[in-house]
C-alpha cells in the first residue's frame, strides 16, 4: 500500500490542470474508504476487548466533563458611568 501511495503521490506532480482535480475527488474517496476500514478495525479491536491491552483508550467514555465555553461579553470591575459631555452653549 506505502508504494502504491508513493507512485501516486508522484503521479500528481507530474498532473496537468485538468486532471488535478479528478485527481484531488479520487483522492477523498480512497481515504473515505480507508477511513472506513479503519473504524472496522477498531470496532473489532473493542469488540474482543484487545483494545484496551493494546493501548487504545475506550472513545465513548469522556475521561471527564468539561463544560462548554460560553462568553458573556467583556466585563469591567467597576459599573460604567454615564458619559459627561460638556454643554454645547447656544447655537
Amino acid at each position: 500500500m506505502a508504494s502504491c501511495l508513493d507512485q501516486w503521490r508522484h503521479a500528481i506532480v507530474a498532473c496537468d490542470d485538468v486532471r488535478l482535480p479528478d485527481q484531488v475527488r479520487d483522492i477523498e474517496s480512497v481515504s473515505r474508504m480507508v477511513y472506513s476500514v479503519m473504524l472496522d478495525t477498531v470496532a473489532e479491536l473493542e469488540s474482543r476487548a484487545i483494545a484496551a491491552t493494546a493501548g487504545f483508550r475506550d472513545q465513548t467514555t469522556p475521561r471527564r466533563h468539561v463544560e462548554p465555553f460560553t462568553y458573556r461579553g467583556r466585563r469591567s470591575r467597576r459599573p460604567r458611568q454615564p458619559t459627561r459631555r460638556p454643554p454645547r452653549g447656544d447655537q
